[in-house]
């Protein structure tokens, strides 16, 4: 009977055998639509806002 492990055969490597690694988990932010369609209307209203703000200040700033 030829000698044998009682796990069974091993082949030996001389190189590195790479091993697997686990992926990693997908990043969700919450809050945030997934595409840029959502965000157009919301640069419209601060660039309203900042208008109005700036030509409040104006108006202020000149009447007094």
């Amino acid at each position: 009977m030829a000698s044998s492990s009682s796990r069974g055969s091993r082949q030996v490597t001389t190189w590195p055998v790479p091993q697997n690694r686990k992926p990693q988990p997908r990043m969700v932010r919450l809050g945030r639509p997934a595409n840029d369609n959502g965000r157009r209307p919301n640069l419209q209203a601060r660039l309203l806002l900042v208008a109005l703000a700036t030509a409040l200040l104006t108006f202020f700033l000149l009447s007094s």
